[in-house]
């Protein structure tokens, strides 16, 4: 006791000098529930000082044009609200948060608040495995499951933050079996209307679970096939589905935009930098040689547990068909992973005195997977997180840019 007190006064401290330093010592000291406090924090720190990408800009501008002076029914009777989605989580923040302030650091860091406490909620349903004597390649397992979802994802504020939320409520569900828990993972498409693609999953996942697994191999084998064929299926959607055609952001519904962004797409898959594009075939290919092993030694489907890896399977399948639209197929391939991770760690720390002798091997094997996905996503931002301001400063700091001549005007 008298150790983790020293513990959190030691970060106390030095939380005030350097949040993320604060945040290395909480990963070192990963099994301590406190030092998921400190890991906000220095999130916060990190989206208050890291700048503007993605969709986050997008929102803090809907702030000062949309927000400020008006009542919630002037902003909600606005359509102009809705072009970043017709979901209420995003309305919600941009709401409170102008209430009080238009500073886009403020903003920012509101969404890594939201973020990473909802990234948080989906770690803690591991924790009665994590914080059990981890053999490394256990450890080497966890990691890949905090780090296949790039931590910038914040700044597409609703996605990732509803979708951890969903994740997290999944896994309680699995981890107690009550079924409130999975009802409450409904409460996801309040962040992003799309993650009712994970409720339905969910729900099909139940309805598999009485058929033979072969039905789900035979799906996600002809996914496969379907997509070499590269179809574009938002036409049939909003052809066939009025709510599709009514209700979804102007992005998806405006042919002209549509098409600039299929364009878009087939230019990007075609000039992808292939260190970053196979990161996640390469993950999923590692794991499912890890569960190879795993079998080869004895190490069945985990009779808890295996909701998990068949849910991976049939959220991969609907990527799958999705693979036409390059968001969609990204966002919940990498879902699929996740939960894959997820379940991969699951039955290595339930099997660790199985495996006991070969636990060298497996490390060995799963270091380059776990470098790769820890490195790939810091070296990708390296410009927005290689300057020594960001490293050194604190929340009592002011700066104005670095070196590398980043453009940090956004703050104020």
């Amino acid at each position: 006791m008298q150790g983790r007190i020293k513990y959190i006064l030691l970060q106390m401290l030095v939380v005030l000098i350097s949040p993320l330093s604060s945040f290395l010592i909480s990963v070192r000291y990963y099994k301590y529930n406190v030092s998921q406090i400190f890991f906000i924090i220095a999130a916060v720190y990190l989206g208050c000082n890291m700048g503007f990408v993605y969709d986050l800009m997008r929102h803090y501008q809907d702030i000062g044009n949309l927000y400020v002076d008006r009542s919630l029914g002037e902003i909600l009777d606005d359509p102009r609200v809705f072009i970043l989605g017709p979901d209420y989580y995003h309305i919600t923040i941009k709401y409170i948060v102008s209430r009080f302030t238009t500073s886009a650091s403020v903003f920012a860091g509101v969404a890594a608040l939201v973020y990473s406490s909802c990234f948080i909620f989906f770690y803690r349903q591991l924790s009665q495995f994590y914080k059990q004597k981890l053999a490394l390649f256990s450890v080497m397992l966890l990691l890949c499951t905090v780090t296949i979802i790039e931590f910038w994802w914040y700044q597409g504020v609703r996605f990732w933050t509803g979708a951890f939320y969903f994740f997290g409520m999944y896994l309680k569900y699995v981890n107690t079996r009550k079924k409130r828990y999975f009802l409450l993972s409904f409460l996801a498409v309040y962040f992003h209307y799309s993650l009712i693609t994970l409720i339905c999953v969910s729900l099909v996942n139940f309805v598999l679970s009485f058929i033979t697994p072969y039905v789900r191999y035979g799906l996600l084998a002809f996914s496969l096939f379907y997509k070499t064929l590269n179809v574009d299926f938002v036409p049939l959607l909003l052809k066939y589905i009025p709510w599709v055609r009514n209700n979804l952001s102007i992005a998806v519904t405006d042919e002209k935009i549509h098409n600039s962004w299929r364009e878009h797409t087939a230019e990007f898959r075609a000039n992808e930098n292939l260190v970053y594009g196979y990161r996640l075939p390469f993950l999923m290919l590692a794991a499912y040689l890890v569960l190879l092993f795993f079998r080869l030694h004895g190490v069945k489907l985990d009779k808890q547990y295996k909701i998990l890896f068949f849910f991976s399977l049939t959220l991969w399948t609907v990527a799958n068909f999705g693979f036409g639209d390059i968001t969609f197929y990204t966002r919940f391939l990498e879902g699929s992973v996740l939960m894959l991770y997820a379940y991969v760690f699951i039955v290595s720390v339930k099997n660790q005195e199985r495996i006991t002798h070969y636990r060298l091997v497996l490390f060995v094997f799963l270091f380059l997977p776990a470098i790769y996905a820890i490195l790939t996503p810091l070296v990708q931002y390296r410009a927005h997180l290689m300057h020594p301001e960001l490293f050194l400063g604190n929340f009592f700091m002011e700066w104005d840019g670095n070196g590398l001549k980043i453009d940090y005007a956004w703050k104020n």
